[in-house]
């Protein structure tokens, strides 16, 4: 009974302490984080249930290799989801607008290329009679002169629609290039935060774009970090392979995997370590 007293107060100790592990460092994957929608700025031109819709198919795709409920829409939850506009969606905007100038003026060059070798069919065709009427000598000087003016502005047409056609071309290059300046090449995670108490979009494209973004985010607020593979969800930079991936990568499965095996425990001694005093102890 010694023994029972002793122990005693170190076993409500450990049982106080097991008690406060498991309620404030949950376990990952084992209750749904919640969240509601903050700000959404007018300028995405996107509604707040629109913005629901994508972030509630951006759950979907860890959830699905899970089987588990791991986010919940909350109204009044402190854990906020927002989209904010500022000099990054600028930017795409400009992108946005060159991509049209660009699809634009091909379509121009080619309907003026068409013009041009239909021009230069018809000049070349009036130009053989012509040369042939006048080998001939058969037909008096003002018909032969009358031919000769309709091909010299045969002639004028051909040229006119060859400088369009390069002027196009050169305006279209200058606005290439000032695209891929601009938006061409991979672009770090920079369009979303996680804070750990908010996740913010700043910035995309396209749909597929916000999806993408919000499924990277998402994937933060579980505690996964950056994977190698260009084609992952957690790869570090938005790129083609990732843009057009329809699912997670082996390395995102992995890191999901990894992450949900994971207990209070272990959360606990992660989030230890990073005290500055701790760590240096270790």
């Amino acid at each position: 009974m010694k023994i029972i007293g002793v122990l005693l107060p170190y076993i409500v100790i450990a049982g106080v302490f097991y008690g406060a592990v498991l309620f404030l460092f949950p376990a990952p994957c084992s209750r749904p984080i919640s969240y509601t929608i903050g700000q959404v700025d007018p300028q995405f031109h996107v509604s707040r249930e629109q913005f629901l819709q994508s972030i509630e198919k951006a759950e979907h795709i860890w959830e699905d290799h899970t089987g588990k409920q791991l986010f919940s829409y909350t109204p009044h939850s402190d854990f906020t989801i927002n989209l904010v506009y500022d000099t990054r969606q600028q930017v795409t905007d400009q992108a946005n607008a060159l991509s049209n100038t660009l699809s634009t003026m091909s379509s121009q060059q080619k309907k003026t290329q068409s013009q041009y070798t239909q021009a230069l069919a018809a000049y070349t065709s009036a130009k053989n009679a012509y040369l042939q009427d006048v080998q001939d000598s058969k037909k008096e000087y003002s018909q032969l002169e009358q031919e000769r003016l309709a091909v010299n502005k045969l002639a004028d047409s051909v040229n006119a629609l060859a400088t369009k056609e390069e002027q196009i071309v050169h305006t279209y290059n200058a606005n290439a290039q000032q695209f891929n300046q601009l938006y061409a090449a991979q672009r770090e995670f920079d369009q979303g935060e996680y804070t750990g108490k908010s996740i913010t979009i700043y910035e995309f494209s396209k749909n597929n774009d916000l999806q993408l973004v919000l499924e990277h985010e998402l994937g933060h607020a579980l505690g996964l970090g950056h994977v190698e593979n260009p084609a992952s969800i957690m790869y570090y930079m938005v790129n083609q392979k990732n843009l057009a991936a329809t699912g997670l990568s082996d390395e995102d499965i992995f890191a999901l995997v990894s992450q949900c095996k994971k207990t209070s425990f272990d959360v606990f001694w992660e989030r230890l370590q990073m005290i500055p005093f701790i760590s240096r102890m270790m």
